[in-house]
């Protein structure tokens, strides 16, 4: 195990920056040789697995590492990752270095009380309503790995409209499109307005 988290800790503060540069987005980096080879940990579970309290089956362990990492943008240029499990399944992992996990799993234990009080109210199962959590395992006070979660776009895209997702997919452009809406209805009824009177 000790072996397993000291290579994600590498990994999280592996020197990437002749990388940071808008067109770095999406590059992929020959992960070091010594978290490529990993293999047949089979004592060490997938860190970002889901794991079900009332499972009998024991959890994924780590079978090995694909060659490469992913950059993704950002001010400390967290990686992804892809740990292939003894199951077969591939675990799409985000790994930070020069950032406190440690609230962010709080947090996320926090969200998964929330759906936990929101599944035994009635009314809430009726409208399905839950928070969607995903696993933060900090490593140490400055790395960690979380859970990547597909088909998401980060809050702050969303909120200032990036042209890379579809049209119609931000906040401002849905208040684009409300702005438009009631100024056009304004202008209509003030034409109205000026024509009968």
């Amino acid at each position: 195990m000790r072996q397993v988290v000291r290579e994600y800790m590498l990994l999280a503060n592996f020197d990437v920056s002749q990388y940071k540069s808008a067109r770095a987005l999406g590059t992929k980096v020959a992960l070091p040789r010594s978290m490529a080879a990993l293999r047949d940990k089979k004592h060490v579970a997938v860190l970002t697995a889901a794991i079900s309290a009332d499972s009998t089956a024991p959890p994924p362990k780590i079978h090995s590492f694909e060659s490469e990492f992913t950059l993704v943008g950002g001010v400390n240029m967290p990686k992804i990752v892809v740990c292939i499990g003894s199951d077969g399944v591939r675990y799409k992992q985000l790994v930070k270095g020069r950032d406190d996990l440690r609230q962010d799993a709080v947090m996320q234990q926090m969200f998964s009380v929330v759906s936990m009080l929101l599944s035994q109210n009635e009314e809430s199962r009726k409208r399905r309503l839950n928070v969607r959590t995903y696993k933060v395992v900090p490593l140490s006070p400055r790395s960690g790995v979380l859970q990547w979660v597909q088909n998401t776009i980060p809050l702050g895209d969303y909120l200032i409209g990036q042209p890379t997702y579809e049209q119609g997919a931000s906040h401002c452009s849905c208040i684009l499109h409300v702005t438009r809406c009631v100024t056009a209805r304004s202008l209509s009824r003030s034409l109205l307005l000026a024509a009968v009177g």
